[in-house]
């Protein structure tokens, strides 16, 4: 229960209250098992996702590769179960800039993931727009719209199209629609994105804000103020 109510805050964006519940939870789980025991895998990936949101990268490695530790020790390296740690831990390393750690990783984990379940499993969907997200910032926005694509048609196949967790590919394909001067497209993307996001997160969240500035940009702004490379919003840590 305490974990389902801090995935709930923190997708919403109360990341105070998310913190609080994982905390609780993860002392009764140490008091319950061991501290190296495997069920304390799905906790330490939470929180890691937990300070990914909140954009505290340091603060969000440790327990990302705690539960890299301790889910592949219980299950082996390439289990389809252990494959969401690394690209959690893949979206973290980006963030700290560690670009290439980040993209080796994602790579093996998608090939563990897709050789389990082709393209119909919503970790696929993270870990190619994850892999997405990095092609797009080293400018290779053919590729990345080709990912960001494939992302948003399985998580559209696993979710459901008016899923809000739609929203981060969304806006990551929305900027590169921008960067390449494709404004109409761009704005559709978001305002779909901003509709998603609107009743599911808090007012201040940072996704449905990116989504609401760079959209009003797009409106406001003179086509050729467009034409430039915007940086997509951060990977996503999965949970």
């Amino acid at each position: 229960m305490l974990v389902g109510l801090g995935v709930t805050f923190k997708f919403s964006g109360r990341f105070d209250d998310a913190e609080t519940a994982y905390g609780r939870a993860i002392r009764i789980a140490v008091r319950v098992h061991r501290r190296d025991a495997p069920a304390l895998a799905s906790l330490f990936h939470n929180l890691g996702g937990l300070e990914h949101s909140r954009g505290d990268y340091a603060s969000a490695e440790p327990p990302a590769r705690r539960a890299v530790e301790l889910r592949g020790r219980a299950l082996g390296a390439h289990h389809p179960d252990v494959a969401a740690d690394p690209v959690a831990l893949a979206a973290i390393l980006d963030g700290r800039g560690r670009g290439d750690d980040a993209e080796a990783l994602l790579r093996a984990a998608l090939a563990t993931l897709q050789d389990a379940y082709r393209e119909e499993h919503h970790e696929v969907a993270v870990a190619l727009h994850n892999l997405a997200a990095i092609l797009h910032r080293r400018g290779d926005l053919t590729h990345a719209e080709t990912l960001y694509r494939q992302a948003l048609t399985t998580k559209e196949k696993t979710l459901g199209a008016d899923h809000p967790e739609l929203a981060s590919t969304l806006t990551n394909l929305a900027a590169v629609y921008r960067a390449r001067g494709r404004r109409r497209p761009a704005a559709a993307l978001y305002r779909r994105a901003i509709r998603l996001l609107e009743d599911a997160v808090e007012p201040n969240h940072p996704i449905l804000k990116a989504c609401r500035d760079n959209h009003d940009v797009l409106r406001l702004a003179k086509p050729a103020a467009c034409r430039f490379k915007v940086a997509p919003v951060s990977l996503t840590p999965y949970h």
